[in-house]
């Protein structure tokens, strides 16, 4: 198992399959996502603004929450 991910990390291709043909496919993350970098965790700081009552109870739904 660890020399697929290997061989994934080094570019190949890796078709798992089973007696009916073709069932995955192992590829590099990076090349999966066409060279784009996987998100993480505060990478969109500075883009997005949350409303200071973003956890307020809606109005809407006053009658549930009694």
């Amino acid at each position: 198992m660890a020399s697929l991910v290997r061989a994934a990390q080094h570019g190949e291709e890796i078709i798992i399959s089973d007696d009916e043909g073709a069932i995955a496919r192992l590829v590099s993350v990076d090349r999966a996502l066409g060279g784009r970098h996987p998100r993480r965790a505060g990478s969109g700081k500075g883009v997005f603004k949350i409303s200071p009552d973003f956890e307020a109870p809606l109005d809407d739904f006053k009658e549930y929450m009694e």
